[in-house]
């Protein structure tokens, strides 16, 4: 029974979502199952009605027949046995099967061949399940306190959990992800084995069944961070104090299920303090952070895609506030998909640049923007290959700095 259920999660939780509250619609759907008795045919018909809302694989599936649906008390009427075995595989399935009819049985060569119609508990999947599943995993402070303003300290802990609340809002608020929270991995583990305990209902399971599944993990290490107060000049001639911060985090986008890096990067940020804020400086910083990092991340999983040509006008698959007007994008053609000779892992796909745009309307959805240049013409290469947009300003901000004489950077760490 046990291992009935655990089975159940694993093959539920890659297809279902996490969300705050839970809904929970019943599914009716009609199978068959064929065995020596009436009883084990039924039993092959309600694993079949299971596969059929859930999903199971070959090797599931297996395992799956080991559960044992028998009565052991078959006396009584037949009516009575019936009621019995009907109300065994509710109490087996522990409710995600809630009921059955058997519409058909009759002998055939191999036994007793058996249709049913059963009544299936499913969970039912918020607005946002098809959104790509993001477990964003608490940073890791390289020291145990950080230097905050004159002799005070930041704890490594409180910045970890800042800076990681501050990025988890700001890609939850670009409304493209599901993040899953690994703060609290344990109570989730005490969750997982609490879904093995018998006495836990089908509400429980199903809130449990909801619970896990990531299509990439982000990761990061918050390598320093600084916080000072320096003494600035007026035009008035007066002088008044500023606040400047900066933090570094390595970050690494893992895809979850080949781990595969998607995105790697050390960010760097140099941060202004508003004066006569009210806020928490170290909030204050993270979030700035955040407001860098979440662009990059985004466009590393859904680079802007062209999705039409109108004469000198590309149509782009991503608008909003994520994509401003006047920037300058280079559209890339995407070829066949590169492998790793050695681990045999996708490395991405072959791009050929086949242009430059920039942006002219955005709209909620949408975004238009004017060709600049193309190699060739954009409209016969979107009828042959998908074409990605990378931000110009990017590739344009590293080329500076890597022409800036070294004694003149200034880094703030």
């Amino acid at each position: 029974m046990r291992k009935f259920l655990l089975i159940l999660f694993f093959i539920t939780s890659a297809s279902v979502s996490f969300a705050q509250s839970q809904k929970f619609e019943y599914t009716t759907v009609s199978s068959s199952g064929i065995a020596p008795t009436e009883n084990d045919a039924i039993k092959e018909a309600i694993i079949e009605a299971v596969s059929q809302v859930y999903g199971v694989d070959i090797s599931a599936r297996s395992q799956l027949e080991t559960l044992q649906l028998s009565v052991s008390d078959n006396s009584g009427t037949d009516e009575l046995i019936a009621e019995k075995f009907q109300e065994s595989i509710s109490i087996a399935t522990r409710g995600i099967v809630s009921s059955y009819t058997i519409i058909s049985s009759e002998k055939v060569e191999r036994g007793i061949s058996v249709k049913i119609s059963a009544k299936i508990v499913k969970y039912k999947s918020p607005a946002d399940a098809n959104r790509i599943r993001v477990a964003l995993i608490p940073f890791t402070p390289a020291q145990k306190d950080y230097k905050g303003l004159e002799d005070s300290k930041i704890l490594g802990s409180d910045l970890s959990r800042i800076a990681t609340q501050s990025l988890n809002s700001g890609l939850t608020s670009s409304r493209k992800f599901t993040i899953l929270d690994r703060e609290y991995m344990e109570q989730v583990k005490g969750e997982l084995n609490f879904i093995a305990n018998e006495t836990a209902s089908v509400e429980e399971l199903c809130r449990s069944l909801a619970a896990m599944g990531a299509d990439y993990i982000l990761v990061g290490t918050i390598e320093s961070f600084t916080l000072k107060e320096n003494q600035i000049k007026l035009k008035s001639g007066t002088t008044a104090k500023v606040k400047e911060g900066g933090i570094a985090i390595g970050i690494r986008l893992l895809d979850a299920a080949t781990r595969q890096v998607k995105f790697s990067d050390v960010v760097n940020l140099k941060a202004k303090i508003p004066v006569g804020g009210t806020g928490s400086d170290v909030v204050e910083i993270c979030n700035q952070f955040a407001e860098l990092l979440s662009p990059k991340i985004t466009e590393a999983i859904y680079p802007i895609r062209v999705v039409a040509v109108n004469d000198d006008e590309v149509v782009l698959n991503q608008g909003g506030t994520d994509v401003v007007e006047g920037t300058q994008y280079e559209m890339f053609a995407l070829g066949a998909v590169l492998i790793d000779p050695y681990t045999k892992e996708s490395l991405g796909r072959k791009e050929k640049k086949c242009g430059m745009i920039e942006i002219v309307r955005s709209k909620p959805k949408t975004s238009d923007a004017k060709i600049l240049e193309s190699t060739s013409s954009i409209e016969e290469i979107l009828k042959e290959n998908e074409i990605v947009c990378r931000p110009l300003k990017i590739k344009e901000e590293k080329q500076v700095k890597e022409k800036e004489p070294a004694s003149k950077r200034k880094d703030i760490w």
